[in-house]
């Protein structure tokens, strides 16, 4: 280990290649430390997220004029362009720490999940076991080791978010306003409007009663989810009669219908004509002759 005038620690620095920077999160660098009874730091600001995690002793952070005292199994972070300062505060132990500095835009959301915010950016729920140690040991090997496998450290840094997540006494809870909702079903149904879909279980993941789903999704959008879905299928499908590339057939499966009488059916309720009558013609009406 390495020895400064506070402590003496290990560091690894990361320069995240296109895997990393492309994904919602990666590691800038990582490290751990034994602090010496003068162990200090800050008052200042980092660009990106730090993350502590207190392996024994004490620590005291101090941040926008509040004080806490975290020990073995907390866990703090310093929040981007935020200034914070933290001194080692006595105890029975010295004071030992691991920290990950990381970036990306889905930080916000993963330490949220995990009980950390700007208002609060510590949790003292210990959520910091062995488990969750085991999986920053090995994120600090992908960085130490010679060629360490970016995929590899992404995944161990999800793996870890996930154990704390699960660890913590303050688990996100679902917001279930209709705004949010209905929002997400009408995600759900742009995503999987060609696969079979059940209202069943978008209820369900909206986590309300289908009955209760169906009128609330209809007082928000001035359609059923039947019909909200049923006309993002025969948009699609006039598009791609427009197009032309397709046959009537392979357009039939596309929008997801079993068969194409069943969706030339629907189609002639939905536009008034067949849709073997529609073809690329300036958006124009073209009958043809013989049909399909």
């Amino acid at each position: 280990m390495l020895e400064s005038a506070f402590e003496y620690y290990e560091a690894w620095r990361n320069v995240p290649g296109p895997l990393e920077t492309t994904a919602g999160m990666w590691l800038v660098r990582a490290g751990h430390n034994i602090a010496k009874p003068s162990y200090l730091s800050g008052p200042k600001i980092i660009e990106s997220y730090s993350l502590h995690f207190i392996v024994q002793g004490k620590v005291r952070l101090e941040y926008g004029g509040e004080t806490v005292v975290l020990a073995k199994h907390n866990l703090f972070c310093l929040w981007p362009n935020v200034s914070y300062s933290y001194r080692i505060e006595p105890s029975a132990s010295p004071l030992r720490m691991m920290w990950l500095v990381l970036d990306g835009p889905q930080l916000p959301a993963l330490l949220e999940r995990i009980g950390i915010g700007p208002g609060q950016p510590f949790s003292t729920a210990s959520p910091f076991d062995a488990s969750a140690r085991a999986i920053v040991n090995n994120i600090h090997r992908t960085l130490h080791m010679p060629h360490g496998d970016p995929l590899a450290r992404q995944l161990l840094l999800y793996m870890l978010f996930d154990r704390l997540a699960k660890k913590t006494s303050r688990p996100p809870e679902p917001d279930r306003h209709n705004g949010d909702w209905v929002n997400q079903a009408l995600a759900y149904f742009r995503l999987h409007y060609t696969e079979p879909l059940s209202i069943g279980e978008a209820a369900r993941l909206a986590g309300v009663h289908r009955s209760h789903f169906t009128a609330m999704f209809q007082r928000e959008t001035g359609e059923s989810p039947q019909q909200f879905v049923l006309r993002l299928r025969m948009e699609k499908a006039t598009a791609l009669l427009k197009e032309g590339a397709l046959s009537v057939g392979e357009i039939a499966l596309s929008v997801g219908y079993a068969d194409l009488y069943s969706f030339s059916r629907a189609y002639k309720k939905y536009a008034g004509h067949p849709p073997s009558d529609l073809r690329k013609n300036g958006g124009r009406l073209a009958l043809e002759s013989g049909g399909e």
